[in-house]
């Protein structure tokens, strides 16, 4: 019981100190400065994005 009331403050403190700036995806949780731009997510799961957007691709094909 006691770690799911810390797991829902750390996640409240999270998403209320979640600021994007420009290029950059920074938030604070417990004076910690945490980084959750796509770059620093598909680092951490260790996910390497596709060279080129499917979707614009397919769009591309579509007009042609």
């Amino acid at each position: 019981m006691i770690f799911e009331n810390a797991n829902k403050t750390l996640a409240l403190e999270f998403y209320a100190n979640a600021r994007f700036m420009g290029k950059k995806y920074m938030s604070h949780v417990r004076v910690k400065e945490i980084d959750y731009s796509p770059e620093r997510i598909n680092n951490l799961l260790q996910i390497i994005p596709p060279e080129e957007c499917d979707v614009y691709r397919r769009l591309a094909e579509c007009k042609n």
